[in-house]
């Protein structure tokens, strides 16, 4: 099944000549089958899936009973909607659409800047990897409690986890991500089988003390424009803001995250238990692309990352850094965005004396990070002579994983110090240990933030 599965993935299709659409149906028993659809991504996005999976259970339970085509006829064909929505654009019929995409994504950084394990390639690569993640039931009903508390979806709350991961893996506060959005406004276009899928530029402001609260706000009202304003296709919005291009990256975002509907019950067949196909492997179209779904009282989804840039381990661990922060945003909602928890205090106590996850704590480490926790930066660190000459082991030489780590539990900011040298910057430990309640949090430069218009 995997072979055949590989195979229809790999196969091409011919643009020139077509189809840019196949079936095959495989007999795995006498009564079991696999059926594998696979399609160009010009004439089939998410949304199609659904009209195929209905109209196929109606055609199916139709022609088993003898019945002719129930199937009532279009209202307006793909071909017509897509002149529609081009000459909608070419009229100026979507000047508004325009102005609002310019202020929203004026002087947006163009790349993301992630602590990557190999440099950028001159040109985009494709092969991809994925690494899973899940919240359990308790994670997921809380982090839907907190996002209806701010008028929000699941999505949003999701979507702002996502921006806030991203702001701590690259140190940046404006953070860009593109998310696809369905695109069906019109008459009978709800109904159709076609690429109408519009990925949008989702910009998140993350500037100041921003808390979990805030950080919905700001993201809801991102969403909340961007909905209102999601005719516009994304070439014309690329056209119009026109960013510095580059062949080893894709314009104006290169992180993604989609939401995913339900598949589990999408295909109805009578007599027949019809369940989907897991898609083990997808080429990478971003650097980075989240797909989260909410099915059987839990979020869960994978990261899709291209291996040109991320060994799978990165992946891995970034996958359960997003677990973790969405965790902590559910349970500490007035927190510092800053401040959430990325991952297990075992595997943060590593991080915090060593830089490496992977290895093992000694048990005079351990008492070594309650000391440095305890007392902050003014304790003596334990490479440095305090009451004893007890000899201490050579610190590790410099790691771009461990750096890269350091950074993320740091926060956004320079680069820290080694951990092992004299001067172990504060924010290093204290940024994952809540400050006492009553004192106020330490001031930071504030950007004013600009909801667009």
């Amino acid at each position: 099944m995997a072979a055949r599965q590989r195979d229809e993935e790999q196969r091409p299709f011919d643009l020139d000549t077509g189809p840019l659409g196949r079936g095959r149906l495989l007999t795995l028993g006498p009564e079991r089958h696999a059926l594998l659809l696979t399609f160009h991504h010009s004439i089939y996005d998410g949304a199609s899936m659904n009209v195929m999976m209905d109209e196929l259970g109606l055609l199916y339970e139709a022609f088993a009973a003898g019945a002719p085509d129930p199937l009532p006829p279009l209202a307006v064909q793909f071909a017509e909607h897509t002149q529609t929505r081009e000459q909608a654009v070419l009229d100026g019929g979507l000047t508004d659409q325009e102005e609002y995409w310019l202020r929203a994504l004026d002087d947006a950084p163009p790349v993301l800047e992630l602590p990557t394990d190999r440099p950028r390639p001159t040109e985009q690569h494709y092969a991809g990897g994925r690494a899973e993640f899940s919240l359990d039931a308790e994670t997921t009903t809380a982090l839907r409690g907190l996002a209806r508390r701010h008028g929000a979806t699941p999505f949003v709350a999701v979507l702002a986890g996502w921006a806030i991961l991203l702001s701590r893996l690259s140190g940046q506060e404006d953070i860009v991500v593109g998310s696809p959005f369905a695109n069906r406004r019109g008459p009978g276009a709800a109904g159709l089988i076609g690429f109408l899928v519009n990925s949008l530029p989702l910009r998140i402001d993350l500037s100041g003390s921003v808390t979990v609260s805030e950080a919905l706000t700001r993201t809801r009202a991102v969403v909340r424009e961007a909905l209102a304003h999601q005719d516009l296709p994304f070439e014309r919005i690329v056209e119009l803001v026109n960013p510095p291009r580059s062949a080893s990256r894709t314009p104006l975002f290169q992180t993604m995250l989609a939401w995913v509907p339900e598949r589990r019950d999408l295909l109805h067949l009578p007599g027949v238990d019809a369940q989907p196909l897991p898609i083990d492997h997808a080429p990478a179209k971003f650097d980075l692309a989240v797909s989260a779904t909410d099915s059987q009282g839990r979020i869960s989804g994978h990261l899709d990352y291209a291996t040109a840039l991320l060994d799978h381990d990165t992946a891995e661990r970034w996958a359960g850094h997003l677990r973790h922060l969405l965790t902590d945003m559910a349970r500490h909602p007035e927190r510092d965005v800053r401040a959430l928890e990325l991952m297990e205090a075992e595997e943060r106590r590593r991080v915090l004396l060593d830089g490496d996850a992977a290895q093992p704590i000694a048990p005079d480490d351990h008492g070594a990070l309650q000391q440095s926790t305890r007392h902050g930066g003014d304790a003596p660190h334990p490479s440095t002579p305090h009451h004893h000459a007890t000899p201490q082991p050579t610190p590790p030489p410099p790691s771009p994983h461990r750096d890269r780590t350091r950074r993320t539990l740091r926060g956004p900011g320079p680069p820290a110090p080694h951990p092992h040298r004299r001067g172990r910057p504060r924010h290093l430990a204290r940024l994952h240990h809540p400050r006492p309640p009553g004192q106020p949090p330490r001031a930071r430069p504030r950007r004013p933030f600009r909801p667009p218009r």
